[in-house]
């Protein structure tokens, strides 16, 4: 692929396309009642002025990305963690973000809050104040006056493009973060057709050409052998994220698409012009740099979920191609990318095994196969090392074991988990459990979970907590690391750093060398 010309004619192409004061707002909502903002650092105004950029890309392409979606519609809100955040179209800001006084170009009412805000950790889409709400972090924006602007742009659509989803999707469509905890990710067929897909949708996008309906076909036929090898409900994992990021990430890809074809169209304006709203020439940030995931192996760790985002991007771009109207129907109904996409070019039972076979045959199966195995002995050695150095971790080694009743899974970062085998997962960053009166919380702290018969299905958790703060307190009264079984009938509770168990029935066994802290809960 070509590399991107200078995007400036976004910006004059978004000004003439509506001569009515076309930068101009909605009305701002009343400030809350707060005190005044502080003043805006330059490096915030950036970041604004990067926000700015987006929103006028934005206008200049409305109707040609999504039908009904534009920027304008949704809140935004870009945060430093633990610094600040600052928010844009918002329709009733929280009571705890105050008016930004100082005007910025291209956006309307800013509006701000500082200090740390457990609301805004990642990047993601969040109900602000009861709005579904883009929330972007600095982490990701460019720091430099001179960086491409156009990565954290492309950024804001994607996060952006989550606030509708969550708003108008269907409920629970893209949720498929208890699936992946389970999914068979040392499954080597899976993960060898995987990579025939990916490889086919490489060949079906990487140029501007027509959908060859004979690779549509080998891909429905490859997608159908998985669906044979792992069942319908892993599969869901696949497209559940095929749908939850694929599709944000299809909208990059047309952003740039777009950018190109107009920034071809019209000379630039120059850095010197006021309309050129900083936009650099990003060389770096090319459709073929999205292309080209789709031809990471499939048997990497944490594999799963990026092979979603390349998938499901590539099948928005096969369904473009095809013009099936795909985009009225894909948010709010049960149908997934690649279901669509069977309706448009029907594979007949009777021709799916030869299309089978002749993608395995033009993309080499059996030698990916064989690599696939490989990658999976190497891996699942890899996980099983993993266990042994948590295991082998200094501090206090505190194991839980629940009772066989059901336990709410109320938080995980499916980004920071692996799975270990068949009956044990490693939390990397935090795990917080609930069972009746029973809670665990283990926040920036590895927490291996052993499991019953899905990743639901906690058994026990096991930590390892530091000396220094460790404390507990038995029915009420404080409990030193005497080695013996105690046993509490009305309270129990155990803190260190990062970690909270909180009891009401059970006993703690404490080793003799005070190094091991079980926890048997009762209901």
């Amino acid at each position: 692929m070509k590399a991107i010309a200078r995007l400036a004619p976004i910006a004059l192409l978004a000004l003439t396309a509506a001569p009515a004061s076309p930068l101009a707002m909605p009305d701002a909502p009343p400030a809350p009642a707060a005190s005044a903002a502080p003043a805006v650092p330059a490096g915030d105004r950036l970041i604004l002025g990067r926000l700015g950029e987006a929103l006028v890309l934005s206008r200049a392409t409305s109707g040609k990305l999504w039908p009904g979606w534009g920027l304008e519609k949704y809140p935004i809100l870009v945060f430093e963690p633990g610094r600040v955040a600052y928010l844009v179209n918002h329709p009733t800001p929280p009571p705890d973000f105050v008016r930004l006084e100082t005007k910025l170009p291209l956006l309307g009412t800013v509006f701000t809050k500082t200090g740390r805000d457990a609301r805004f950790t990642a990047n993601t889409s969040i109900d602000l104040n009861g709005a579904p709400t883009a929330c972007i972090s600095y982490s990701t924006a460019p720091s430099e006056a001179d960086s491409v602007s156009l990565k954290f742009v492309a950024l804001i659509f994607h996060e952006t493009f989550h606030a509708m989803q969550n708003k108008v999707g269907k409920t629970g469509k893209g949720s498929v973060e208890a699936l992946l905890m389970r999914y068979p990710d040392l499954n080597s067929e899976n993960l060898a057709l995987a990579q025939l897909e990916q490889m086919i949708l490489f060949d079906l996008v990487r140029f501007e050409d027509a959908a060859d309906p004979v690779k549509v076909r080998q891909f429905l036929a490859v997608r159908e052998a998985r669906l044979r090898s792992v069942g319908a409900e892993m599969l869901r994992a696949d497209r559940g994220i095929e749908y939850q990021e694929g599709i944000p990430t299809y909208l990059e890809v047309r952003l740039l698409d777009e950018a190109k074809k107009a920034a071809a169209a019209s000379p630039g304006l120059g850095k010197d012009d006021p309309y050129a709203l900083g936009f650099s020439q990003a060389s770096e940030l090319k459709m073929g740099s999205y292309l080209m995931r789709l031809l990471r192996f499939s048997s990497d760790p944490g594999g799963t979920r990026d092979r979603g985002y390349a998938t499901g991007m590539a099948l928005g771009l096969v369904l473009d191609r095809l013009a099936v109207d795909w985009k009225s129907s894909v948010l709010s109904s049960d149908k997934y990318l690649d279901e669509i996409l069977a309706e448009a070019v029907p594979l007949s039972a009777a021709a799916a095994p030869a299309s089978l076979a002749a993608a395995k045959k033009d993309y080499r199966y059996d030698e990916v196969l064989r690599t696939v195995e490989g990658k999976l002995a190497r891996l699942s050695q890899d996980r099983k090392a993993a266990a042994d150095a948590f295991l082998r971790q200094k501090g206090i080694e505190v194991a839980v074991s629940f009772p066989d009743s059901p336990v709410e899974v109320r938080g995980f970062d499916p980004m920071n988990m692996q799975r270990i085998d068949a009956s044990r997962i490693l939390h990397r960053r935090m795990l917080q459990l609930a069972i009746g009166e029973t809670s665990f919380s283990a926040m920036d702290t590895p927490t291996l979970a052993t499991l019953g018969n899905g990743p639901m299905d906690v058994r026990g958790v096991t930590v390892f907590a530091p000396t220094e703060d460790f404390q507990m307190d038995l029915d009420f009264n404080p409990l030193d690391r005497v080695p013996g079984t105690r046993e509490f009938r009305t309270s129990f509770r155990l803190t260190a750093d990062g970690i909270t168990l909180q009891a009401q029935s059970g006993t703690v066994t404490i080793s003799p060398d005070a190094a091991h802290v079980d926890v048997t809960i009762r209901r």
